[in-house]
């Protein structure tokens, strides 16, 4: 079964997407991306994703070559072409831009700065398999002890990228202590950011507390997330979580656009609840939330 993309002003099988070596996507690591997901086969928040794309563009000023507009549309008819092959399957839509081909890299004529910037789409069924274990025994987190976050007067967290060799770095190492763990990276202050695809957030005193805004990228799901704390009466606060705050979490769960909120299991050396009053109240909501 082939699923379609978009690339270079047209519709192709996603199995003839050519990247050359030369981008500068790969050559300089200068990816911008942004994801969203399906729930009932219709794009969820995807012009909140939009305007986040269009934001990490801007602040590395790298120019999109087409309208928020007109990605809407592409990221719809993208949708459209796949639904046809699986009508009953959930999708995740995925898009792409980078600076383009750097002529020197190839030996040919044409800088950095001379590219022209190359946008991909790309859309495949989304894989709830991956996280129903999720559910049933809690994701497990552990905190980086050999690599720190990007500082934030480096490269702004707001910027969704895939300059990520440091997130490789940091889940090399921690799935060498557990397989199935994700590693939270912690700032030069000993503050929680966030892991490589989700938020963290803390229940302590049936208040939910996440990591300050200004030092992790700005989720669709932790915004959502905010949203039903205060549909439900929840106190949510931004604040400086360390490590101390794990001991003192009531519960524990991940924010992440494939499966919404998911309850952590194992955070460090402690076992949390995977169905504690305040997951529970918000799991339902967001429940009711997309599904209705």
């Amino acid at each position: 079964m082939t699923f379609w993309a978009f690339e270079h002003d047209h519709f192709l099988p996603l199995d003839q997407v050519i990247l050359s070596p030369a981008d500068a996507g790969f050559t300089f690591g200068a990816t911008i991306t942004d994801q969203c997901r399906t729930y009932r086969q219709k794009p969820f928040r995807l012009y909140d994703h939009l305007h986040r794309f269009f934001r990490s563009a801007s602040l590395v000023g790298m120019p999109v070559p087409y309208s928020f507009e007109r990605i809407g549309a592409i990221l719809q008819e993208l949708l459209e072409r796949n639904r046809k092959q699986l009508p009953a399957a959930e999708w995740t839509l995925t898009w792409l831009l980078t600076p383009g081909d750097v002529g020197y890299f190839l030996g040919r004529p044409g800088g950095l700065m001379e590219a022209q910037p190359h946008f991909l789409a790309y859309s495949y069924p989304l894989q709830t398999e991956r996280f129903s274990l999720y559910y049933t025994q809690g994701a497990t987190v552990m905190l980086s002890r050999t690599t720190q976050s990007v500082p934030a007067s480096v490269i702004s967290p707001q910027i969704k990228q895939r300059s990520r060799i440091h997130w490789w770095m940091a889940e090399r190492e921690i799935k060498s202590r557990h397989p199935q763990a994700q590693a939270l990276l912690l700032d030069s202050q000993g503050h929680f950011t966030e892991t490589a695809s989700a938020n963290v957030l803390l229940v302590s005193q049936g208040k939910v507390y996440s990591p300050r805004r200004n030092n992790i990228l700005h989720g669709i799901s932790l915004q959502v997330t905010e949203e039903l704390c205060q549909l439900c009466g929840i106190h949510f606060e931004e604040t400086d979580l360390t490590e101390k705050d794990i001991g003192e979490a009531e519960e524990a769960f991940l924010s992440s656009t494939p499966y919404g909120i998911a309850p952590i299991g194992l955070f460090e050396d402690r076992t949390l609840p995977l169905h504690g009053p305040i997951f529970t109240q918000l799991r339902q909501a967001w429940d009711e939330y997309v599904l209705h």
